[in-house]
């Protein structure tokens, strides 16, 4: 991977996606961190530098799905470092991205409360 040229910061998350690409099919993943122009990932294949993939954020029940273009900037064993395409889709990208980590969090936090409360 190399020397980082990064502008903004990243927030560390954990949010399901898939990776669309016309050679390569659909492959599963998690992103581990956004930021304004891009994300990071663990994927379940290899992705190719420099290849435009359409990152896949599923619909919940308070968010639409996402498919936006990203560029593969880098990839190494089981991860990957994705350039978002278009500056507008990159912010939408990062306030569903983010606001999904959240919904997940506060659905950890429920049923972790609804075990408590079981075993008590």
């Amino acid at each position: 991977m190399g020397l980082e040229h990064r502008l903004n910061a990243r927030k560390s998350i954990e949010v399901a996606v898939s990776f669309g690409h016309p050679a390569l099919g659909t492959m599963s993943g998690r992103l581990i961190d956004v930021g304004d122009g891009g994300a990071a990932a663990r994927v379940s294949g290899q992705l190719p530098v420099n290849a435009v993939v359409d990152l896949v954020l599923t619909a919940s029940a308070n968010s639409p799905a996402l498919q936006l273009p990203a560029l593969v900037v880098w990839s190494e064993q089981g991860r990957a470092g994705l350039m978002f395409c278009e500056y507008n889709q990159a912010l939408r990208a990062q306030r569903v991205i983010l606001s999904r980590a959240q919904e997940i969090g506060n659905e950890r936090r429920s049923h972790a409360s609804r075990e408590t409360r079981v075993i008590a």
